[in-house]
């Protein structure tokens, strides 16, 4: 145990989660049966369902200001004029695009300077083989001479980590695989 830290399983232990929650906690890596949709639609039905709140897709946002009497206020002005009073808000765009819609303090600063590089995850699925059997893993990391496409960071081979989870007994021999590119 490292100081100042918990494993995750203290962590599950001590909020009383149930020993299926435990269970992924202390994952290392898990899948959703349905993909990441389930885990979207699951907060989009929380969030709708809670008092006090709304969710707000794909609306265009012209500005972010924060109250000046109560500092945990934000603002949202959207492109169409109209303005929205929030107590918490989730932004997912590039740092820099959340620099030119904020106010000018230090914090602006410092996300249009921060850089990031862009990746793209592309799956792939075959009806044979893809990876071969004396090499089955979680996948590889790849060095930036490992390959001849200096694009690939890595790939992950689906098939081998995560279990089956549609009920289309015909595409049982169907292999998966994830690549990892950008940077």
């Amino acid at each position: 145990r490292v100081r100042g830290a918990l494993r995750a399983s203290t962590v599950a232990q001590r909020a009383k989660l149930s020993p299926r929650a435990q269970a992924v906690v202390k994952a290392r890596i898990c899948s959703l049966r349905g993909g990441m949709r389930v885990l979207v639609s699951a907060l989009v039905e929380r969030i709708d369902s809670a008092r006090n709140a709304s969710l707000c897709i794909g609306a265009a946002v012209d500005r972010l200001d924060f109250d000046a009497d109560s500092q945990s206020t934000v603002l949202v002005k959207l492109c169409s004029g109209e303005q929205i009073v929030a107590d918490h808000v989730v932004v997912a765009i590039p740092p820099r695009e959340l620099a030119a819609i904020l106010p000018h303090t230090v914090a602006r600063d410092a996300l249009a300077q921060m850089r990031y590089a862009d990746v793209a995850c592309v799956s792939l699925l075959s009806d044979t083989q893809l990876v071969p059997s004396e090499k089955q893993g979680f996948g590889i990391l790849a060095s930036r001479n490992g390959f001849d496409d200096p694009l690939v960071l890595g790939i992950i081979f689906d098939s081998c980590i995560f279990e089956r989870t549609d009920d289309d007994n015909s595409r049982n021999e169907w292999r998966a695989v994830t690549v990892m590119m950008g940077g």
